[in-house]
């Protein structure tokens, strides 16, 4: 039985995705607990077009957004003592900071290292939504 998975289903799909299983797994917990629905084959065809149109959008929304994040200066102020070390570390709330006020809309899922400690350019991979990884400088600077 085919069916069109309405939530991501463990071992069985991701959301959106046409799956093709036994027609009482399907009647006894997909479609009851509303994690699937029942799909025909010309009603897939026209699924699998739209998810293939959608996927060519999000990877040209993708590429806009690295570029202008690679385009963005990423600067912390921080106050620190003598030898640099910083009072409160930089950390993901900081990028995330940056990012809004330069009006890109996207979040910063984690990022490696997690916490900056000390002035000067770090180089740090963000791990942004849609599994976007992106390598930039992170310059920390003294609080005047």
């Amino acid at each position: 039985m085919k069916v069109i998975l309405l939530q991501s289903v463990q071992n069985v799909g991701q959301k959106g995705d046409i799956k093709d299983v036994k027609p009482g797994f399907a009647q006894n917990k997909l479609i009851p607990q509303k994690l699937a629905a029942p799909i025909s084959d010309s009603q897939a065809q026209l699924a699998i077009a739209s998810k293939k149109s959608r996927k060519k959008t999000t990877d040209k929304d993708i590429d806009a957004i690295r570029a202008a994040l690679k385009q963005l200066q990423f600067i912390v102020q921080r106050d620190c003592n003598e030898q640099g070390t910083l009072y409160s570390a930089v950390d993901i709330q900081d990028v995330q900071n940056v990012i809004n006020q330069a009006h890109i809309a996207i979040s910063v899922a984690s990022m490696k290292p997690k916490h900056i400690k000390t002035i000067g350019e770090h180089t740090v991979e963000f791990i942004l939504g849609h599994n976007i990884r992106l390598t930039v400088p992170v310059v920390v600077k003294q609080k005047k």
